[in-house]
């Protein structure tokens, strides 16, 4: 009896009429990181692994995202940076950027890595009390990667930098399940493939606000990357589960 009680309650508090809403998103994560490199000079360049080369671990990916739901799509604009360092003495020679890292040597690294996305969502497959939405979305990105090899102790000292950034238009496609207003599960997904690169991000979770105007949740996110412009090329891979706490308003 009690049971069914409760059961009752908990549908009656999801079934509250759903409005437009706007959430403000913090979230946190530590995402596995997968990133490959070769910068080639005069014929002359290795592929680096930014992990097993060069000693890199994963590190906190911080979020700061503003999201505007209604009940047929949503606009949403968000940050994250994150800043990921080796230091090893490196087990092979790495020829990277003309500049040469021979085995033995001690190599100190930097990458630096930089999203801005702004998601526009049309989901006019929706069912009339808003419970359901799915349609296109078109995902706007910046993207900044800056990179540093350094060998401090070799004589004369050894220091490679180099910078990528790019804007670009990702299609993709949204989908939000709102049984209530106090809870949200989403999944969204873009991609572009080009004779350049490529770019594929994923996304699936869930938000839950039991406490008024806050909210928690969490899922799972992935971030691809890659970009090829003859002989050099670029690989970047940021995956793995993530946690949140929005306000809505």
């Amino acid at each position: 009896m009690k049971l069914r009680v409760a059961l009752t309650l908990f549908f009656a508090w999801l079934s509250v009429p759903l409005a437009a809403q706007t959430l403000l998103e913090f979230t946190g994560a530590r995402p596995s990181l997968d990133a490959q490199a070769r910068v080639v000079d005069q014929g002359v360049g290795t592929e680096v692994d930014f992990a097993k080369d060069l000693g890199m671990s994963d590190e906190p990916l911080p979020s700061l995202r503003l999201t505007h739901l209604g009940k047929r799509g949503f606009v949403s604009v968000a940050y994250e940076k994150a800043s990921y360092t080796g230091d090893r003495v490196v087990e092979r020679t790495i020829e990277y950027g003309g500049k040469t890292y021979t085995v033995g040597t001690r190599v100190k690294s930097d990458l630096a890595v930089e999203r801005g996305v702004v998601q526009l969502a049309w989901q006019f497959l929706a069912s009339p009390s808003g419970h359901v939405a799915f349609g296109p979305m078109l995902e706007l990105v910046g993207l900044r990667f800056e990179g540093t090899l350094d060998a401090p102790e070799s004589t004369p000292p050894v220091t490679e930098s180099g910078t990528f950034q790019t804007a670009l238009p990702a299609p993709g496609l949204a989908l939000d399940l709102r049984p209530g207003k106090r809870l949200r599960f989403f999944a969204r997904g873009a991609t572009l493939h080009v004779s350049q690169g490529s770019y594929d991000s994923v996304e699936a979770g869930v938000l839950l606000g039991p406490y008024g105007p806050v909210a928690i949740g969490g899922g799972f996110r992935s971030l691809r990357v890659s970009y090829r412009d003859d002989p050099d090329w670029a690989r970047l891979r940021l995956s793995g589960p993530f946690v949140s706490l929005a306000l809505s308003f």
